[in-house]
């Protein structure tokens, strides 16, 4: 099997569409519901702290691949292009670094019920999972603006019980519209 670790961009969301390839694993971690978060999955070097806005960059997104003949989308993280300031508050930076990947996870989950429910093929998943990427781009950004990228500790709180709640299905993925 061919190792792919070619990116499509879309709305500075990673998008990544892989036919009859498989993710490059040094470079690309499945984000799961209990994955960890650590340094070491930021492996880009950070950028001068002059003009910066935040601590942490989590290159990370969507990604669709055929398992089984079958359309099934990834939440990822790109650890080549993911950096951290590790000078800064590692475990406030690194929860609110978890809670980007929760969010596209939740985005992940939708866009699989979305492709079953429907019984999609290959180019309609694909169209589809670059639709939930922009979407989930759109939360991203929401996210950071409410959290002050992680400094506003009350917003921190307020969005991690939404994306915890939506996680373990307590809410539905509808809620999240609730998030604003």
């Amino acid at each position: 099997m061919k190792l792919l670790s070619l990116r499509f961009l879309t709305i500075q969301a990673l998008f990544l569409s892989l036919a009859g390839c498989s993710l490059d694993e040094d470079q690309f971690k499945t984000w799961r519901k209990y994955s960890k978060l650590s340094v070491d999955d930021f492996q880009a070097e950070a950028p001068s702290p002059e003009g910066r806005e935040f601590d942490a960059w989590l290159f990370a997104g969507l990604a669709i691949e055929q398992q089984n003949g079958r359309p099934v989308v990834k939440a990822v993280i790109d650890r080549y292009n993911s950096w951290f300031d590790s000078t800064r508050n590692n475990a406030r930076v690194l929860n609110h670094e978890v809670y980007h990947a929760n969010l596209h996870l939740i985005f992940a989950n939708e866009t699989n019920r979305l492709i079953r429910q429907n019984h999609l093929d290959w180019d309609e998943s694909t169209e589809l999972t670059n639709k939930m990427s922009s979407k989930s781009h759109e939360v991203q950004l929401m996210y950071d603006a409410d959290t002050k990228h992680s400094r506003d500790t009350l917003q921190q709180m307020r969005w991690q019980l939404r994306i915890d709640s939506i996680l373990n299905g307590q809410l539905v993925f509808e809620d999240i519209e609730e998030l604003q």
